[in-house]
């Protein structure tokens, strides 16, 4: 939703349901991984994600693409270029799966 200053937060009608599935996944990655939810403004999200390498002295970004093609992200933006470009330690880009069946 748009606010003041051209700014927005996404609203998300499942979100505790999204919070929970997340929840699980990261629960099977082992007692190593936590989740943490930060809150950005439009285009903020690669920051927040390089803040929190950071405060957590981490050696490597793990994130995925969306699919799409070059081309597509480059028209639509995209969270994983922006990070790799203002992440402080390395990041490690994971293609999409391609669908099955």
């Amino acid at each position: 939703m748009p606010g003041k200053g051209g700014g927005a937060l996404p609203v998300d009608a499942n979100e505790d349901e999204l919070v929970s599935k997340i929840n699980d996944q990261v629960r099977g990655l082992g007692e190593s991984a936590e989740l943490r939810i930060g809150q950005s403004m439009i285009g903020g999200a690669a920051l927040v994600i390089s803040r929190v390498a950071e405060e957590e002295d981490a050696d490597l970004i793990v994130v995925a693409t969306r699919g799409h093609t070059a081309l597509g992200g480059l028209l639509l933006g995209s969270v994983t270029q922006r990070l790799v470009h203002v992440a402080a330690c390395p990041v490690l880009v994971v293609p999409a799966g391609r669908p099955t069946g």
